[in-house]
């Protein structure tokens, strides 16, 4: 089935890549230039900092079941936080359409 994702923020991306997991032809939408939404990144200097205020925390076990599901767990150790740019490097393949 083609299937259509608005917004490719962690819930959007999260939802291709549960889809397209289960066999659909997934293209994902988004207005801005990068993907990300509210938890994306701004280069600021040698830095990478958050746009608005959101983390992902240690203790979320479902995000860190999908680190795990899509081999990016070793991003994630001590206090060190992943973007959802990194998320979504896991979330791409060759068959998802990024359309913005």
């Amino acid at each position: 089935m083609r299937i259509g994702v608005v917004g490719a923020g962690i819930t959007g991306l999260t939802v291709a890549h549960v889809l397209q997991a289960s066999g659909h032809d997934v293209a994902v939408f988004e207005s801005h230039k990068g993907i990300g939404g509210l938890a994306s990144v701004v280069s600021i200097g040698d830095s990478l900092v958050e746009r608005y205020y959101h983390h992902f925390f240690m203790n979320d076990t479902d995000l860190l079941a999908l680190l795990a599901e899509l081999d990016l767990a070793d991003t994630w150790s001590g206090t060190n936080l992943i973007s959802a740019t990194t998320m979504a490097t896991g979330c791409t393949s060759s068959a998802t359409r990024w359309i913005s």
